[in-house]
This record gives structure tokens, C-alpha cells and sequence, in this order.
């Protein structure tokens, strides 16, 4: 059993809906898109503290900047405005729907020149 399965045992499935479509560091200057979190912020943020607590003792250290959840859609090479492309969206199509979250999947990401490859390593479920 590694550091984020004992530490996330008995951490229960959730579910959270999707908000707003947002960038960081601004929409203004945007190298990320993203959809934010409506409802189920706080399993989240509470699921990320939980995997920094256990993965500490390893040397890894958590975050400087506060966890905002959220899924990255995209990421943008040069920063640019993503204003017009966010208002042009129906917020229809995506605001409110519901996301379940049943376990933990830890990735490998890989940068190459043509981006970021990912590989999937493990999957580890949460709790019924």
C-alpha cells in the first residue's frame, strides 16, 4: 500500500458540479482554461489536503499557492485573452452538471516539444 492509499483510506466517492469557465492567471492574460467547481469545493480541497499530509513525510512538499479546484480544459502557449472565446460559450452546456468522483488515478506527465504526454500509473478508490 503506498503513502496516498493509506492516507486517503476510508476517504469517501463524492461529487461536485461544474461552475464558471475561468483562466489563470486571469482571463485577461490566460494560459490556462478552466471550469471551475460550483458545489463539492470543500471534498476537494479537503482530498488535496489529505494527499499533501501523506505525501510530506516523503519530501514532497505541498503547494505555496492555495488549491482552487477546478478541471484545465486547455493550456495556451503565450498568454492571451480568453474573454470573448468564455462569453461565446453556453453556460447550458456545461454549468451545473455533475462530476462523480470515485477514486484517485496518479499520472506521469512527460514534456516533450509537441506537449505534454501523460501515462497513467495507478488507480486508487475511494471508499463506497
Amino acid at each position: 500500500m503506498n503513502a496516498i492509499e493509506r492516507g486517503t483510506l476510508g476517504f469517501r466517492k463524492f461529487s461536485f458540479s461544474l461552475g464558471q469557465l475561468g483562466g489563470f492567471p486571469s482571463v485577461n492574460r490566460a494560459r490556462v482554461l478552466w471550469v471551475g467547481v460550483r458545489h463539492g469545493e470543500s471534498e476537494l480541497i479537503q482530498l488535496s489536503q489529505t494527499i499533501d499530509k501523506a505525501l510530506a513525510p516523503l519530501g514532497f512538499k505541498p503547494e505555496d499557492k492555495q488549491f482552487k479546484p477546478h478541471i484545465t480544459l486547455a493550456r495556451l502557449k503565450a498568454p492571451k485573452s480568453i474573454a470573448d472565446a468564455i462569453s461565446s460559450v453556453p453556460t447550458d452546456s456545461f454549468f451545473g452538471r455533475f462530476v462523480n468522483v470515485d477514486g484517485i488515478t496518479i499520472y506521469q506527465s512527460r514534456l516533450k516539444r509537441s506537449g505534454a504526454e501523460y501515462e497513467s500509473l495507478r488507480y486508487i478508490p475511494l471508499q463506497g
